[in-house]
C-alpha cells in the first residue's frame, strides 16, 4: 500500500498531506513546498535546486534575495556615480 506521510496543519491541527500545498481542511499555505513554475508539482523550498517532476531548474529564495539586492546595490552605486560627476563644488 502507498500511503503518503502525514503533517499537521499549523493552522487548524489536522493532518494533511505532507506534499499538499494547501491545507485541504482550511486552506492555509504549505510554507515548506511551493508549486514548480513549469509543471505545478510541490516542490521543497529547502532543498530542492531543479523540479524533481519535470527538471526545470529552480532560484531558491536565497538566490533571488540575492539577486535584487544586488541589483539595488547597483542602481544605487549608479545614483551616486551620477551626482558625483555632476557636482560643482563651487556653485557655478
Amino acid at each position: 500500500m502507498n500511503e503518503e506521510k502525514e503533517t499537521p496543519c499549523p493552522d487548524c491541527g489536522r493532518p494533511m498531506p505532507a506534499s499538499a500545498l494547501k491545507c485541504p481542511n482550511c486552506g492555509r499555505e504549505n510554507k515548506k513546498l511551493y508549486a514548480c513554475p513549469d509543471c505545478g508539482h510541490p516542490v521543497s523550498r529547502e532543498s530542492a535546486n531543479r523540479c524533481p517532476n519535470c527538471g526545470k531548474e529552480l532560484m531558491s529564495q536565497q538566490k533571488k534575495v540575492e539577486a535584487v539586492m544586488g541589483f539595488i546595490g547597483f542602481v544605487i552605486f549608479i545614483v551616486l556615480l551620477w551626482k558625483f560627476w555632476h557636482w560643482n563644488p563651487f556653485g557655478g
